[in-house]
């Protein structure tokens, strides 16, 4: 008589190995489900909600506030630069958000630096920008250092005289 009990069949282990994604999936699937819906939704309709800045901002993520559907942070990604404008402008961009959504989502913004340029628009905006300027008034060039010095003594003397 035997006092070991073997185990039955059933109850085999699989031999297999199993991704943890297959094992978190149905816990996690639920909550990643609802957050990517709004920021599919904000990425997709981003030109209309932003406006303006919306070609140099991009939405990146959203992080809910704990187990809440209000009051998240939104993060977006901004043209190097744009950082000190992206906060002046925090208020009016959740405002924009949070009124295209129909509620509060997100309460606080967070800002990487990281989006890249567009070198070609980039290119554009300044050649708009530099052909909309008047030109500058050309001066005579100085055939030396002491003349120009001399120019530069007289227009001084002048301005100080009137």
């Amino acid at each position: 008589m035997s006092f070991y009990r073997k185990a039955p069949d059933t109850a085999k282990r699989k031999k297999k190995l199993m991704r943890l994604s297959g094992l978190t999936e149905g816990l996690i699937a639920p909550a990643l489900v609802k957050k990517s819906a709004y920021l599919g939704q904000l990425i997709a309709n981003w030109p209309q909600i932003a406006g303006p800045f919306a070609t140099w901002a991009k939405p990146a993520d959203i992080h809910p506030a704990s187990n809440a559907h209000e009051d998240g942070t939104l993060t977006l990604s901004i043209h190097s630069g744009r950082g000190p404008e992206a906060m002046a402008l925090q208020a009016d961009i959740l405002e924009r958000v949070n009124g295209f959504v129909g509620f509060r989502l997100v309460a606080k913004l967070k800002v990487k630096q990281d989006l890249p340029l567009d070198m070609k628009a980039e290119q554009d905006t300044t050649k708009r920008a530099e052909s909309s300027k008047a030109p500058l008034p050309e001066h005579p060039k100085a055939t030396s250092l002491q003349e120009a010095l001399a120019r530069l003594g007289a227009s001084i003397d002048a301005k100080s005289n009137e």
